[in-house]
């Protein structure tokens, strides 16, 4: 199977790593076998020995921390006083996505039926 166009560079993905920290290293590994390495995400599945899906979502989870600094933000990680992080984290909110962008928060709507 030929390899997919990967999206990010390994230098890149090295620069993001302090953004990605919270995330597990199956996670990490995962994400950039695809992105950086460029490997089919049922080809991971398959060499894991997980499901495709499991792959998706690990590719979802690190690709909306990236796009974050795609636009020009940067994570930062600092000791404040409760009060102060309570400013940073309000000056944060304006940069979060909606509830509903958020991943495994998916809204199920009903199946609209025309009426005969």
């Amino acid at each position: 199977m030929q390899p997919t166009q990967p999206k990010y560079t390994a230098e890149q993905w090295t620069a993001s790593l302090p953004a990605l920290r919270g995330m597990s290293t199956k996670t990490l590994d995962i994400a950039r076998a695809v992105l950086v390495e460029g490997k089919e995400p049922i080809e991971v599945a398959n060499e894991i020995g997980q499901s495709r899906q499991l792959v998706h979502a690990a590719i979802k989870r690190v690709t909306a921390v990236l796009e974050r600094q795609t636009v020009g933000l940067v994570p930062v990680m600092v000791w404040l006083t409760p009060e102060e992080a309570e400013q940073v984290k309000q000056m944060a909110a304006k940069h979060e996505q909606p509830k509903e962008a958020q991943p495994g928060t998916t809204k199920k709507t009903p199946n609209r039926q025309k009426k005969a």
